[in-house]
C-alpha cells in the first residue's frame, strides 16, 4: 500500500472506523485520487467530447454552445469558472470560485460551501482562505474522514450509495466495487 494509503487507513482506526468502513474509504479515495496520486482535479480536457461526457448534464442545463465549450478545451480555469458556477456555494464565473475552489483532496472536495464547511471541522486548515491546503496529503486525509464522518458513510458496504455520494454519480463503479473488495481483503 502507498504511504498516503497507509496514514488514511491508520487515521480512520485511530478515529474507531470498521474493516468495512476502512476498505470503502480506501477504495473511494484510491479512486478520487488516481491511486493516491492526484490531489487535485484535472480541469485539463483536450476534447469537446471528453468534457462532454465528464459535464455533460451540467453543460446541458446551461445551454452552452458548441463555441462556449470549445473555449474550455485546454483551458482549465475557464472550465471550471463554467461549470462550478452559481453553484455549492460559488458566485458567478467572473469571481473565479469555480477555480478556486475546484476538487482537491482525496475525495476532491468541491465548491466554496464544502470549503468552508470542512475549514470549521479541520482546525488550523485554513481551506476558506488558502484552498490549496486541501491537496496537502495531512489535510487531505482528515478532509476525507471528515467527509464520512459527517455524510454518516460510516460503516455502508453500498459501494453504489457511496459512489453516488462521493461522485454525484456513477462513474468508475466497477472499479470503486473491485478496489472495496481488494482493500476489504487487505485490511487486518
Amino acid at each position: 500500500m502507498q504511504a498516503l494509503a497507509i496514514k488514511l487507513l491508520d487515521y480512520a482506526k485511530s478515529k474507531g472506523f470498521s474493516k468495512t468502513s476502512c476498505a470503502m474509504l480506501l477504495a473511494q479515495c484510491h479512486h478520487e485520487s488516481m491511486g493516491f496520486t492526484r490531489l487535485e482535479e484535472n480541469l485539463n480536457y483536450t476534447t469537446v467530447e471528453r468534457i462532454m461526457s465528464i459535464f455533460g448534464n451540467r453543460i446541458r442545463s446551461l445551454k452552452l454552445t458548441r463555441d462556449n465549450i470549445e473555449k474550455c478545451v485546454r483551458n482549465p480555469q475557464r472550465l471550471a469558472n463554467t461549470v462550478y458556477a452559481n453553484r455549492m456555494g460559488n458566485g458567478t464565473s467572473m469571481t473565479n470560485e469555480g477555480w478556486l475552489y475546484r476538487g482537491r483532496g482525496l475525495i476532491q472536495l468541491t465548491g466554496k460551501n464544502n470549503y468552508s464547511l470542512y475549514d470549521k471541522l479541520i482546525v488550523g486548515s485554513n481551506l476558506l482562505s488558502q484552498p490549496d491546503r486541501a491537496s496537502l496529503p495531512d489535510v487531505a486525509v482528515q478532509i476525507a474522514i471528515q467527509y464520512f464522518i459527517q455524510n454518516k458513510l460510516i460503516n455502508t458496504s453500498d459501494v453504489q450509495i457511496i459512489t453516488q455520494k462521493i461522485n454525484g454519480g456513477l462513474n468508475g463503479l466497477d472499479e470503486r466495487i473491485k478496489l472495496y473488495n481488494f482493500y476489504f481483503e487487505q485490511i487486518k
